[in-house]
């Protein structure tokens, strides 16, 4: 940093909440600023900045002479760093970019990233735009409370932008384990939408990528089933995963540790159910799925999918069913001599799938399993799977 300016700050609260409230140039935002990613960090919440987005704003800066950022960039603080950068005379509170630590980003961007990215992407273009204004509010958090910033990201881009919100779910669990807000019974929930999560984004050419919506928009396209219903469909495999693979040793772990822990076991688990659907449940049953067709989603990007709308297969029913069958197995409820997570476990699962009597036709909608739609039916659905119910093809 070039220069040592004092930048007129107020200070002031809203609620429980402090704030500050100043006018920054983007080069002291820029090399004191980190954004928390999702997966790099315990605490992150937000996804990598997306190329296409920063790209646009950038082309907005370099062609328009008078160009226009009114709204706030929104950052967060701890206390004590704070207080370690902000000075006070008579009364007037300032922030001392002297004081500023030239080793550590001490702000975390709420709400703004793409912004910050932009301009500093038209700055290698334009290097008198690097000392471009922004209107900054930089919320004041205790570190064991910096879930609120999360919250103020969620409801910032919640509400009437195109930006994803869809990991907000896992991060937010993730603080509770980081502040100690949670029940050891709910690390099972928080573990099956991790599962979900790298089944849906992380396992490549898996039938289940992009075919859970994590989404909260109600315009969302792209998926099949709900995550809250895939997460229960798949919730008897994690608990045999805590209770057999893993000897319940996690009961030990508090914090980051157990943070780590449950984005861990959520990989292992998704690596497991992949290999039950894309070795047996699409090799039996292949005319239900597609074979990597693109569509365009909520965001304009380009997605790849396997799932097809027209069958039941992947729907809340198929999930249920098969996944009740996978977790039956690995719990040792079909054969007592067979358990746990392992290649004995898909052996049987594919013995007893490719055994089955139902056909690819009976999966489509509104055909042979067309009124088995609750928990029930779902069980039922299960039964005529393993041939131990007989079923009526009208």
């Amino acid at each position: 940093m070039s220069k040592i300016i004092n930048y007129s700050t107020f200070d002031f609260k809203q609620t429980n909440y402090r704030y500050l409230s100043a006018i920054l140039p983007h080069e002291i935002i820029d090399n004191n600023s980190q954004v928390l990613i999702y997966g790099q960090t315990p605490d992150g919440y937000q996804r990598e900045p997306e190329p296409s987005h920063y790209n646009r704003i950038k082309d907005y800066i370099l062609k328009n002479k008078d160009f226009l950022f009114p709204t706030s960039i929104v950052l967060a603080v701890d206390e004590k760093d704070a207080e370690s950068f902000l000075g006070n005379k008579s009364g007037q509170f300032f922030i001392d970019s002297s004081k500023l630590p030239s080793k550590r980003k001490i702000f975390r961007i709420v709400d703004g990233q793409h912004r910050i990215i932009a301009m500093r992407e038209a700055i290698k273009q334009k290097s008198e735009l690097r000392n471009f204004l922004f209107n900054v509010i930089i919320l004041v958090t205790k570190p064991s409370k910096r879930s609120i910033e999360m919250e103020i990201f969620y409801d910032i881009n919640s509400k009437g932008k195109r930006l994803k919100v869809d990991l907000i779910e896992l991060a937010r669990f993730n603080y509770r384990i980081l502040e100690k807000d949670f029940k050891e019974k709910e690390i099972n929930e928080h573990i099956s939408i991790q599962g979900s999560f790298c089944l849906n984004e992380k396992i490549k050419d898996s039938v289940w990528n992009n075919a859970v919506k994590f989404g909260i928009h109600d315009e969302q396209v792209i998926g099949i089933i709900g995550v809250n219903a895939f997460r229960e469909s798949i919730g008897s495999v994690v608990d045999s995963y805590l209770k057999i693979n893993d000897h319940e040793k996690y009961k030990a772990l508090e914090g980051e540790r157990l943070v780590k822990y449950s984005m861990d076991s959520g990989e292992k688990i998704a690596e497991f159910i992949h290999k039950a659907w894309d070795k047996t449940v699409k090799n039996k049953w292949k005319y239900c799925f597609k074979e990597g067709e693109t569509q365009i989603d909520l965001f304009y990007e380009s997605k790849k999918i396997y799932y097809n709308p027209q069958y039941y297969i992947q729907r809340t029913m198929g999930a249920k069913a098969i996944n009740g069958i996978l977790g039956s197995i690995v719990s040792g409820k079909v054969n007592s001599n067979i358990h746990g997570l392992n290649k004995e476990s898909l052996q049987l699962f594919d013995e007893k799938i490719n055994e089955s009597k139902i056909t690819s036709d009976d999966w489509l909608v509104g055909g042979t399993f067309g009124g088995y739609s609750s928990e029930s039916g779902f069980k039922k659905v299960s039964k005529f799977i393993l041939n131990e119910l007989e079923i009526s093809r009208a």
